[in-house]
């Protein structure tokens, strides 16, 4: 009698760890082939500039070349100011005064303050230099100076003052640079640069 030897198949299982596994090279093999096709574009690229604006669909109504020309002419015909430039840099306007040295601090002050009214006259700080839900809009900067020495003396008061109002301001600020906000701090480092300078 013959027995009959029959083969059977095993049916191949799959556990969960199984499945965690072929996920996981699924996973990695598409993570690598973005890799390499982002590695391929790169260095196809290598060489060329890459041109973009960090400000694009911001800063709207722009700033125009006119409009700066009209500032520039404006203040040559502001009485006390004797020197002055005006720069629109990263989408900051900065007028850079310097103001007659016989005026007094409050008068340098109000200067200052007619010189925000003049730029508003032509670019309405409300438009140009106030953020809005949808744009980024300019920060402004007031520079005004009454000597170009930037030293005090017996008979002169060297002052320094700054007017900002950036984009998220909703008003504008005046500070004074040429005074430390911290007198006893700025004494103790100056007398220690003295010491050091000293014993050099």
């Amino acid at each position: 009698m013959n027995e009959k030897k029959t083969k059977t198949k095993r049916k191949l299982k799959i556990t969960l760890g199984g499945y965690v596994l072929l996920f996981s090279v699924g996973v990695s093999f598409l993570a690598l082939l973005y890799f390499g096709f982002t590695l391929l574009e790169v260095w196809n690229r290598t060489g060329s500039v890459t041109v973009g604006n960090r400000f694009l669909l911001q800063l709207d109504p722009p700033i125009t070349t006119d409009q700066l020309t009209t500032l520039r002419e404006q203040l040559a015909d502001t009485t006390n100011v004797e020197e002055s430039t005006v720069n629109l840099n990263s989408a900051t306007l900065r007028l850079t005064v310097l103001i007659n040295p016989d005026l007094t601090v409050e008068e340098l002050q109000t200067t200052i303050v007619s010189l925000k009214d003049l730029v508003n006259a032509t670019l309405p700080i409300d438009t140009y230099f106030l953020d809005t839900d949808t744009h980024k809009m300019y920060d402004l900067e007031i520079h005004v100076y009454n000597d170009k020495d930037y030293t005090d003396t017996e008979t002169f008061d060297y002052h320094y003052f700054v007017l900002v109002k950036n984009g998220t301001m909703t008003g504008w600020l005046v500070q004074e640079l040429s005074t430390p906000v911290n007198p006893e701090l700025a004494q103790q480092l100056r007398d220690s640069l003295n010491a050091e300078e000293a014993t050099e």
